[in-house]
């Protein structure tokens, strides 16, 4: 069971209420413009990673979960990005370890 479906099951009684704020992510650009779905969980781990290794890129790839549609992002118009916590947890558990 994944930490969304977990938390989901033992806080949430009203799960459609909170399911966009549990799942969206928003992108907020330096002019006021905001764009807000639901990213693949491996694109929030990727940008993760490299935020962790200060190395931002210049182009920011979040791919919609159904693959609907791929934007790329100038990270120089982005202010800020809200990634919700339990997707990228739960992307970063499924990343092969180097075990």
């Amino acid at each position: 069971m994944s930490v969304a479906e977990t938390y989901a099951d033992e806080r949430l009684y009203e799960e459609d209420r909170h399911f966009r704020y549990m799942h969206h992510t928003k992108v907020c650009f330096a002019d006021g413009a905001v764009d807000e779905f639901w990213v693949e969980p491996g694109d929030l781990s990727n940008f993760a990673l490299e935020l962790d290794l200060e190395t931002v890129p210049k182009m920011l790839r979040l791919a919609h979960l159904d693959l609907s549609a791929e934007p790329y992002y100038s990270t120089d118009r982005i202010a800020v990005i809200v990634m919700p916590l339990i997707d990228l947890m739960d992307a970063q558990r499924e990343e092969p370890s180097d075990d």
